[in-house]
């Protein structure tokens, strides 16, 4: 693989869409290629037509290709189906077919999303050492099940934001957190308080500001699983790693990314249902859904 295929497919596996597509312009048609292009466009019919060629040719990608057009074909047999007798006569009727059409939406999102994730393992066994392969596809197949239930990622006017891994409950003795108190010139480590854990999740941020100063530009919390009870991410005593301390340098431009790590200190008989993005722009927050593993 040539270096331009490299960066496009971690463009790939980062969302960046776009970013694809300007990569493999002056690329000849490759199944590789092909197969980048066809999970990058937004056009239905486009991607449809990229997969087809991907059938007809002989490579590890012609079966992949063949499953999703074999369910999307299915799935638009079952919508084409002649309804029942005065259908438009039924109650709530247009309501039903607007959710039809949401959750089309959503099974070839989780379709694309399953081949990214199947993808990312593939790229990473074949260019890493064996050690790094061992440690690489174990993290590839956690990020490959971690699909969710709802929404999974959050744009806003500052740029997107994603969970990328969770730890749901540190370990502080691997991995000390503290709220940022010094002893001796170092920071003193914390356990939680009794009945709580800390929990910790890593978000990626790409920014679309001329210039991020403070990444993710919002506010976080959780949202736990009685959807009644949130726990805010407080920046003047917040917890955090002592191995990755928040740092003010940490300012990015239009374009490029940053991952983070959050910890949170939560209830140890609750789980978090989602993650909720203030912005100073929304009256409401944004919910980025819980990863399910």
């Amino acid at each position: 693989m040539n270096k331009n295929l490299e960066k496009a497919n971690q463009a790939l596996l980062d969302g960046d869409r776009d970013g694809v597509l300007k990569l493999l312009q002056n690329e000849p048609d490759t199944a590789e290629v092909i197969w980048l292009r066809a999970n990058s466009v937004l056009s239905d019919e486009e991607r449809k037509r990229l997969l087809s060629r991907l059938i007809n040719e002989e490579s590890r990608y012609s079966q992949l290709a063949r499953e999703f057009l074999d369910r999307e074909n299915n799935f638009q047999a079952e919508l084409d189906e002649p309804p029942d007798y005065k259908f438009w006569l039924q109650p709530n009727y247009k309501k039903r077919a607007e959710k039809m059409r949401e959750y089309r939406t959503w099974i070839i999102g989780a379709i694309l999303l399953l081949a990214l994730g199947i993808f990312g393992i593939v790229v990473n066994i074949n260019y890493e050492s064996e050690n790094d392969k061992f440690t690489a596809g174990v993290r590839a197949t956690q990020t490959a099940q971690a699909f969710f239930a709802g929404q999974q990622f959050a744009e806003y006017s500052a740029g997107r934001l994603s969970i990328i891994d969770v730890i749901d409950q540190v370990d502080t003795l691997e991995r000390p957190v503290t709220f940022g108190d010094f002893v001796d010139d170092q920071f003193k480590p914390v356990s939680p308080a009794e009945g709580a854990r800390f929990l910790a999740v890593l978000i990626n941020f790409q920014c679309v500001l001329p210039v991020c100063n403070q990444p993710p530009e919002a506010d976080l919390a959780l949202l736990l699983a009685d959807d009644k009870i949130t726990v805010s991410y407080n920046y003047s005593s917040r917890p955090f790693f002592i191995d990755e301390p928040p740092s003010e340098f940490d300012r990015i431009a239009s374009g490029k990314s940053i991952r983070l790590w959050f910890v949170f200190e939560v209830p140890r008989i609750t789980s978090p249902k989602a993650l909720l993005v203030i912005t100073p722009d929304r009256q409401e927050p944004l919910i980025v859904s819980w990863p399910v593993y």
